[in-house]
C-alpha cells in the first residue's frame, strides 16, 4: 500500500459521505450533523420492542407507561449519533485493515467510490463538543457485533428506583446500559470497525439534531477513485477554506492515496 504517513494517526476517525452531502452540506456549511438512532439501518437499533419496567413491590401502570414512553423517546430520538470508522491500531501502511482503504465501505457509504471520506481528530472532536455544549452527555466507543452470540439485551428493561424521578431513572438506565443501547449491532456489519460518538442533551425538549463546527477537527478529505473531475475544483476550494489536505484514493495491484496539490 502507498499511504501518506500523515493519514496513519491512531487518533483519526473516518466518515464516509456522498459527494453532494459533503460539498453542499458538510464542507460548505462547515459543520457536521449528529442525528437520531431511528435513522440507523440495523433493525436492532431503530426498533425497541417489548419495553419493560421492573421495580421492588411492583410499578404502577401509569408510571410504567410514562417511563417506557420516555425511554423510547430518549433512545430513538433524543440521543444523537455520528457513525464513523476507526482503525483499532495502525502499525504501518501495510496494515490491510485500514478502514479508509476498504473498498466495501467506499461502495456502501460513499457512492461506490464517487463520494468522499472525511478525516477527523477524535481528541479535538471531543474537546470541541465539550466547549460548545458544556452540559451535554458524551458517549464514545467502538461498536461490538455480537447479536448472534447468545448474549441477551438489557436495553429494553428498566430497573425502576422509586427514590429517583422518572428522568433520573432514564438517565441512570442509559448510562448503565450505554454499550448495549448505542454500541451493539448485528454481526453482519462486523467488518466495518465502526466507532461512534453519541450526544444527549437532556434539556432539549424538541429533540433537535446537533451540529458541530468542523473547523479545528477536520484533518483531511479523501476523494473516491470515481469522484467526478467536474467537482474537483469546487471541493479543493472548500478544503482550502477549512485549511485541510485533499487526497484521492486509487486501486491497482495495490492501494494508493495521493495528495492533491
Amino acid at each position: 500500500m502507498n499511504i501518506p504517513k500523515e493519514l496513519l494517526d491512531n487518533d483519526f476517525l473516518f466518515h464516509y459521505s456522498k459527494s453532494y452531502v459533503a460539498m453542499e452540506k458538510i464542507l460548505y456549511e462547515k459543520k457536521i450533523r449528529f442525528s437520531s438512532l431511528i435513522n440507523m439501518n440495523d433493525p436492532y437499533e431503530y426498533k425497541l420492542p417489548s419495553l419493560g419496567v421492573m421495580g421492588k413491590g411492583g410499578v404502577a401502570e401509569a408510571t410504567a407507561s410514562e417511563l417506557t414512553g420516555k425511554l423510547r423517546n430518549t433512545i430513538l430520538y433524543k440521543a444523537k449519533i455520528l457513525s464513523l470508522v476507526r482503525n483499532k491500531e495502525v502499525n504501518s501502511e501495510t496494515d490491510f485493515q485500514l478502514v479508509f482503504a476498504k473498498p466495501r465501505l467506499w461502495a456502501q457509504y460513499a457512492e461506490a467510490q464517487r463520494g468522499v471520506c472525511l478525516v477527523f481528530s477524535l481528541t479535538t472532536f471531543l474537546e470541541k463538543i465539550r466547549a460548545a455544549y458544556s452540559d451535554i452527555t458524551i458517549y464514545n466507543n467502538f461498536v461490538e457485533y455480537d447479536l448472534q452470540k447468545g448474549r441477551r439485551s438489557s436495553k429494553n428493561h428498566l430497573k425502576y428506583d422509586k427514590s429517583k424521578s422518572p428522568d433520573e431513572n432514564i438517565q441512570c438506565h442509559i448510562h448503565t446500559n450505554q454499550k448495549d443501547i448505542f454500541f451493539r449491532k448485528h454481526e453482519d456489519f462486523g467488518d466495518e470497525n465502526e466507532y461512534r460518538i453519541v450526544l444527549i442533551n437532556w434539556t432539549d425538549k424538541s429533540n433537535n439534531d446537533i451540529f458541530i463546527d468542523l473547523r479545528g477537527i477536520l484533518r483531511a478529505v479523501i476523494l473516491g477513485e470515481r469522484f467526478h473531475r467536474t467537482y474537483e475544483t469546487l471541493i479543493k476550494t472548500l478544503t482550502e477554506q477549512l485549511n485541510v489536505n485533499l487526497y484521492k484514493i486509487a486501486y491497482a495491484s495495490n492501494v494508493y492515496i495521493q495528495k492533491i496539490i
